[in-house]
């Protein structure tokens, strides 16, 4: 068997739902749809939003108490500085604003229940060569304990792959993209 760095071929289509737990299921759909500059896009039952970013990856947030402030999920865009920007416009500040060792830079918002929603690019002299949308998912506690080390590697942005690469079918460049009979929220 040859040996790979990627866990699934890629002739394996692959859907990301990337995951909130919230302890108060309204305050929190009010509060992603904010954020997120649109509606959920659908609403599996009674305890769950669902929001589509772009084709084959998603954001949900889901009633779990005793979960909720427990999760960090980033989001690595091709263009960081316009996202940030619409956030703005819909006035959300950023809970932390950071560039990396590596130029890296990475902008994060605490949802109700304190969780993580965070938002990386590239360093700004350095585009990135292709349209992705690169996922980490990382607990904000782990079994290593408080304070264990959970920063993300950003290996994805050297030579070597992301831990998560997932090519969109088509650029996301506008406030809200169309693509076919879809909307997705503008990232």
């Amino acid at each position: 068997m040859a040996k790979t760095d990627k866990v699934f071929d890629d002739r394996l289509r692959v859907d990301l739902f990337a995951g909130f737990p919230v302890s108060d299921y309204s305050a929190s759909a009010a509060w992603y749809e904010h954020l997120l500059g649109c509606p959920p896009a659908f609403l599996p039952n009674d305890v769950e939003a669902v929001w589509e970013l772009a084709e084959h990856r998603y954001i949900f947030i889901k009633f779990q108490p005793e979960n909720a402030g427990h999760a960090f999920n980033l989001f690595f865009l091709s263009d960081l500085d316009r996202f940030i920007a619409q956030i703005a416009e819909r006035g959300l500040n950023p809970t932390t604003q950071e560039t990396l060792s590596n130029g890296v830079r990475r902008i994060t918002y605490s949802d109700p229940d304190g969780s993580v929603v965070g938002f990386g690019g590239a360093p700004q002299n350095r585009r990135m060569t292709r349209q992705s949308l690169i996922i980490l998912a990382l607990p904000l506690s782990t079994s290593a304990g408080e304070g264990a080390d959970c920063t993300p590697s950003f290996r994805g942005l050297s030579r070597s792959r992301p831990i998560f690469s997932i090519k969109p079918a088509a650029a996301i460049t506008h406030s809200k993209l169309i693509s076919g009979t879809r909307e997705f929220c503008p990232m």
